[in-house]
């Protein structure tokens, strides 16, 4: 998946959740989010329900934005480059 990331918060006693704007391609729980040089595990994918309004959208091609948990990430490291260019790589590293 390519895209960008738009945003990042943390949950209690979750972690720390980007909000990315995917370009195209997927991701799954296992892969890795890069930027730039670095890397993060993916260990959760946030689901969103959505209204009419919404499902609508979506039947139109709307891609809509995903929440993705990180393992070992930090708010602080990660604010910094939102706005930034992002990849994800395979459990393969691919």
């Amino acid at each position: 998946m390519e895209g960008t990331l738009l945003d990042v918060f943390e949950i209690s006693g979750r972690g720390v959740v980007v909000l990315i704007e995917p370009r195209e391609g997927s991701c799954r729980i296992g892969d890795q989010l890069q930027i730039g040089d670095v890397t993060w595990p993916i260990t959760g994918i946030e689901m969103i329900s959505y209204n009419a309004e919404g499902m609508r959208r979506l039947a139109e091609g709307w891609k809509p934005p995903l929440g993705v948990l990180l393992g070992g990430a930090s708010k602080a490291e990660l604010s910094g480059l939102i706005g930034q260019e992002f990849a994800t790589l395979n459990a393969n590293g691919l």
